[in-house]
Formats: C-alpha cells, sequence, structure tokens
C-alpha cells in the first residue's frame, strides 16, 4: 500500500504548469484528482487511498490517517524544498545548481 501509493499519489495526468485556469490551485485540488485517476485505474486499498488522497497535507486540511500516509506526506515535502532550492540557487548564481544527496 506504500509503495502503490506513493507511486500513484501525483497522478494527476495534466502539466500544471500550462497556465490553464483550471490548474491554478493545483496544490490543493491534484490529491483528489489523482485518487480519482488511479481508482479509475488500478485496485486500491484503504491505506494506498489514503496516502494519495492526504499526501499534500496541510494545505489539504484532513491529516493522514496511516502511517505510510506520513511517510509519502514527509518525503513529498522533502522533494519539494529540494526542488524549490534547486531553482532559486539556479536563478541565483545562473546555472544549475546541485545540492547532494544526504550524506554526500
Amino acid at each position: 500500500s506504500l509503495i502503490r501509493g506513493a507511486l500513484l499519489h501525483d497522478y494527476f495526468l495534466y502539466d500544471w504548469r500550462d497556465g490553464e485556469e483550471e490548474h491554478k490551485l493545483h496544490g490543493f485540488r491534484h490529491a483528489q484528482r489523482a485518487l480519482r485517476n488511479a481508482e479509475r485505474d488500478f485496485p486500491l486499498s484503504p491505506i494506498a487511498r489514503d496516502v494519495i488522497c492526504r499526501h499534500m497535507f496541510p494545505l489539504n486540511i484532513h491529516p493522514p490517517r496511516y502511517k505510510e500516509s506520513y511517510i509519502v506526506t514527509v518525503a513529498d515535502k522533502v522533494c519539494a524544498v529540494r526542488e524549490f532550492s534547486q531553482a532559486v540557487l539556479h536563478r541565483w548564481i545562473g546555472r544549475p545548481a546541485y545540492i547532494g544527496n544526504v550524506g554526500d
């Protein structure tokens, strides 16, 4: 359930950066769209459903119910902070920035 939820937590199937009006609230809405798509295409356990639909906490007001959901939520936030930091550094120093892996 952890793996299936982790693999499908961003299964929203659109480019959220395309400027479309309906994608402007992507951070608040994509978890429900990902869940809808995943339920349509794959069998899901209650834990996998929770991982997918609650991984955007606290933007989505309902906190995760299971430890698997918390794991994916935290991992997603770590990745988002890293991506944002790289983008800021790239803009600041004018070339791609490398932020090493944990332990580097």
